[in-house]
């Protein structure tokens, strides 16, 4: 685009500098001397040439164009030097001064005001060029002519015929010479840059010699249009620098030639013999110029092609999700190298291949079905089971979309990791919602084996001694202890079951089960620990995780009847985030990893999908109930942690329990919660003594538990006010007129539960002691409730001796 440099001169001024206006009075200098020189040569007496074309003017726009309109004084004054050298007057030098001045002037004017670039690479730019060319040129005529007629140079008859000759020379000026100027440092540096010195000599070369022999045979063998093709070379291998050298030298031998009176030209009078000329310089100019434009339209459109072309295949290549294009056929026509990564074919062998083989023959019919229903520019998202090269499946989630050519075009993304996520949270909430079910189960049973076991030893109590019907109520007594025994794994599993936790190094506490469990396993099976020279530390409840190593070696002993190897070695993973094989609840993190592995007939997916449900068991049911599996499942989630498995038929099994990562504690200290035959009371478990009345407010939603536990304190010489739910103990609590002593609360009732209940009543009765019942612990029962002075926990079920003995502690304690 051409740009106006007039400001510079401004600018260098603002600056104080007055170098750049020597510079520029330098240019005008120069430009008026080859303007003039330019003028004075073309108008030599014995020369034709100034009366066909006048060079000035291509001189003038290509100084403008590229030095800006600024030098315009350069054009008036070599336009004036040369009219004053030829002869002309006063008048007629102002004239042509002014008129060259515009022509130049207004030409640069114009091609900046329409953005029309001095490259000549498009055909819109050529063709502007060539209409403000002979634009510019009638301004200069009119100018030159009205000069003359002031000055009365030549007769008024010829001053019509002299402007059609000015604008002819002028416009053949500019269009000869102006391209040439412009572009010749361009074409220079385009040969130098590619090496392509000899096409360019031998095109020059061949251009003179072809050019001299056409127009030397004359108008008896009129050869002007032979030089064509060589014009046609130039325009195409070197673009429009190329054309417009090219042009200018058949153009210069033309004028040559006719200017010397022969050639195939000089056929007639002066005028038609210039004319003639004029014609052809200026049609070799525009048709050369405008194929030159064409051609280098034509190769950027096309490099803009290649260049679309070679970034949709890195595009496409580069994807993540593989990339597949089949024609309308169902055909393959395009594969990227995702989707060759991900089903083990060549990209090659993709080609060519029907969309129907490459899917799992029983979903072929279903899949191209979907495909054929789309219609044209219709998306859609489909699950396919696509066919690896080594015959597996590859689930992968594909969007399909009708191209407008009824071509498609399918995004394929291998789903399995995320497929393996979903698995892993639906079986995590399978298993919570077990877990939940189980505890529910667990906690009504309590509140059964409760009144049974209550019931039976009050019964066995008041029977006589040697009554027959005491061995019989020993045996309940002794089934419901059993009963409560599994009500207690349940609520292992369930994650509900009270859990003391402490930071204990996992080293020491695998050595010391590790000591006892060579007795468990038998002398077939070589056992063996992988010490670590690191301690690691974790935070668990101690018992509740060696019952899950315990349970674990049970279950690999159990799996290897005829002997073999058990190991366990701890270490540290770090658990990545969406990393597989492990419950989708876990967060990412530093984990203390326990590994337990046997060589056993290990399992198969189907096994291992349910291996952690209560009741499941490979074995007979005389040989296992199917809750140790369950039972560690639950007390490591409830610690926080995960198991993972990993275990293939005949390869042995590998349990991996993940537990957070916890820092060694500074000093080991005493806790204030014993333990007593699955009861917590806080403080000192005092044998019970003779009690005082001490007020007690019951609370309990088990009219059975309720009147039970009430029978029991009553007899034991307490006071006792009895409630059904909380809002009811509270209204107690507000009209009973004296101290209440004891709160003996269920946690979980209908409306507000325990620890919400006693919240309030202690803002009544601020030095009441409690003790809350349950089946479970719940989660709305917090280590730091069960730490205040005075609180305890009862867990059901429990017989009335305990009751007793748990009330009197709690009372006595501090005490």
């Amino acid at each position: 685009m051409v740009t106006n440099r007039s400001s510079s001169v401004l600018a260098s001024r603002r600056g104080g500098s007055s170098a750049p206006d020597f510079q520029r009075l330098g240019s005008i200098a120069l430009l008026a001397a080859l303007y003039a020189a330019a003028g004075v040569i073309a108008l030599e007496h014995d020369s034709a040439i100034g009366r066909i074309v006048w060079p000035s003017s291509g001189i003038a726009l290509a100084a403008l164009a590229t030095g800006g309109r600024g030098l315009w004084p350069g054009v008036a004054l070599g336009a004036a030097l040369t009219t004053y050298f030829s002869g002309g007057g006063l008048v007629y030098v102002l004239a042509t001064a002014i008129g060259n001045v515009l022509e130049a002037w207004t030409a640069v004017y114009l091609l900046d005001r329409w953005k029309v670039g001095v490259r000549f690479d498009q055909v819109r730019n050529v063709v502007i060029f060539v209409g403000i060319s002979l634009l510019t040129a009638f301004l200069s005529s009119v100018c030159g002519i009205f000069g003359m007629f002031v000055a009365d140079i030549a007769p008024q008859s010829a001053l019509l015929r002299i402007g059609g000759l000015w604008i002819l020379g002028h416009a053949m000026g500019t269009l000869v010479l102006a391209p040439f100027l412009l572009t010749a440092h361009r074409g220079l540096a385009a040969v130098r840059s590619e090496k392509r010195w000899i096409e360019a000599l031998l095109a020059a070369t061949a251009l003179v010699v072809v050019g001299m022999e056409a127009f030397a045979r004359g108008a008896e063998a009129p050869l002007e249009y032979l030089p064509f093709p060589l014009l046609i070379w130039a325009a195409y291998r070197f673009g429009p620098p190329g054309a417009a050298a090219a042009n200018l030298v058949v153009s210069g031998i033309a004028l040559g030639w006719t200017a010397a009176a022969q050639g195939p030209f000089a056929v007639g009078s002066t005028t038609s013999n210039h004319l003639l000329t004029w014609i052809y310089a200026n049609v070799t100019a525009v048709t050369t110029m405008l194929l030159a434009a064409v051609v280098s339209q034509g190769k950027r459109a096309e490099a803009a092609r290649r260049l679309q072309e070679t970034e949709y295949r890195q595009l496409i290549e580069q994807a993540v999700d593989g990339v597949l294009i089949f024609e309308a056929d169902g055909v393959c026509r395009v594969a990227n190298s995702s989707v060759s990564k991900m089903t083990g074919y060549p990209a090659a062998e993709l080609l060519g291949r029907n969309l129907s083989s490459l899917v799992e023959p029983q979903t072929a019919a279903d899949v191209t079905n979907q495909v054929w229903l789309l219609q044209e520019t219709e998306s859609a998202t489909f699950d396919w089971r696509l066919l690896r090269r080594d015959g597996t499946v590859l689930p992968a989630e594909v969007s399909a979309k009708r191209l407008d050519d009824g071509r498609l075009l399918a995004f394929v993304r291998d789903v399995t990791e995320r497929r393996s996520l979903e698995a892993q949270l639906l079986q995590s909430q399978k298993m919570e919602a077990i877990g939940m079910l189980a505890g529910g189960v667990a906690h009504e049973f309590n509140n059964i084996l409760t009144i049974i076991q209550s019931h039976s030893e009050v019964a066995r109590d008041t029977l006589p001694a040697g009554a027959l019907a005491t061995e019989a109520i020993d045996y309940v007594i002794a089934a419901g202890d059993r009963a409560a025994r599994l009500t207690r794994r349940l609520l292992a599993f369930a994650r509900k079951q009270p859990a003391e936790f402490r930071v204990v190094s996992l080293n020491d506490l695998v050595s010391d089960v590790g000591r006892m469990l060579p007795r468990f396993l038998g002398d077939d099976i070589e056992y063996s620990t992988s010490p670590s020279s690191e301690t690691y530390h974790v935070r668990v409840d101690p018992g509740q995780l060696e019952q899950v190593i315990i349970n674990m070696a049970l279950n690999a002993r159990d799996a290897m009847p005829r002997g073999g190897r058990l190991t366990l070695e701890c270490s540290v993973v770090q658990l990545r985030s969406g990393e597989t094989g492990v419950g989708a609840e876990l967060r990412p993190g530093e984990y203390v990893a326990l590994r337990i592995s046997d060589s056993g007939a290990g399992m198969d997916a189907a096994t291992q999908s349910r291996i952690f449900e209560p009741f499941f068991t490979t074995k007979n049911r005389a040989e296992g109930s199917g809750l140790g599996l369950a039972v560690s499942y639950g007390i490591v989630k409830q610690a926080g942690g995960g198991i993972r498995v990993r275990s293939a038929p005949g390869d042995g099994s590998t349990f991996e329990v993940l537990l957070p990562r916890a820092v060694p504690p500074a000093a080991p200290k005493a806790s204030k919660v014993g333990r007593d035959n699955g009861t917590q009371i806080a403080g000192s478990a005092r044998s019970a003594s003779r009690p005082r009345r001490e007020q007690v407010l019951l609370i309990e939603d088990e009219a059975c538990v309720l009147y039970l536990a009430a029978g029991c304190l009553r007899e034991q010489g307490y006071d006792l006010l009895l409630a059904h739910d909380g809002e009811e103990a509270l209204r107690i609590a507000r009209e009973h007129p004296g101290a209440i002593d004891l709160i003996v609360s269920a946690v979980v009732m209908p409306g507000l539960s325990g620890p919400e209940t006693v919240r309030r009543l202690r803002a009544l009765h601020a030095r009441a002691r409690v003790i809350y019942v349950s089946g479970y612990a719940d989660s709305r029962i917090t280590a730091e409730e069960l730490k205040h002075v005075g609180t305890g926990f009862l867990a059901k079920p429990f017989k009335p001796s305990e009751l007793a003995a748990a009330v009197r502690a709690i009372l006595d304690d501090g005490k």
